[in-house]
């Protein structure tokens, strides 16, 4: 796995494996929670007007409990998100959540000069999974 990013980058990768029985790699469920937070997070700068793509994709298994009538609607194991927050206000500017795929896409409008962390969240199945995030900034 690649080491974690320092600086904010206007376009970057990072591919590598998550392992739900590696506890350096996640943080516990908070308030009762049932979701565990990915630690590695990625930094995209931007200039403003840029729309920015954030696209994540895993492995993943279809989870079904018969497997002569496994559907191909049936959810997807792991199921993560995607989240992208302002870094220096904390809020979220994008996000996408199905349960269905195993990739998750978001894209959003750019303020000038601004850092945004990109985050995945595991929230149900797996033990294990290979992984791949990429994002970079398109002009309007």
């Amino acid at each position: 796995m690649a080491a974690p990013q320092a600086q904010p980058t206007a376009a970057g990768y990072d591919y590598g494996t998550f392992n739900f029985l590696n506890p350096d790699q996640f943080l516990p469920p908070q308030h009762g929670g049932q979701a565990y937070t990915f630690v590695h997070e990625y930094k995209a700068s931007t200039t403003a007007n840029q729309q920015v793509r954030v696209v994540l994709v895993w492995n993943s298994t279809p989870m079904c409990w018969d497997p002569d009538s496994c559907a191909t609607t049936e959810a997807i194991v792991p199921d993560l998100d995607l989240h992208v927050t302002n870094q220096a206000t904390g809020q979220f500017v994008a996000t996408s959540t199905s349960y269905d795929s195993n990739y998750e896409v978001v894209q959003f409008t750019a303020s000038a000069n601004e850092v945004y962390l990109i985050r995945f969240v595991w929230l149900v199945g797996g033990s294990h999974s290979w992984y791949a995030v990429a994002w970079a900034p398109n002009a309007i």
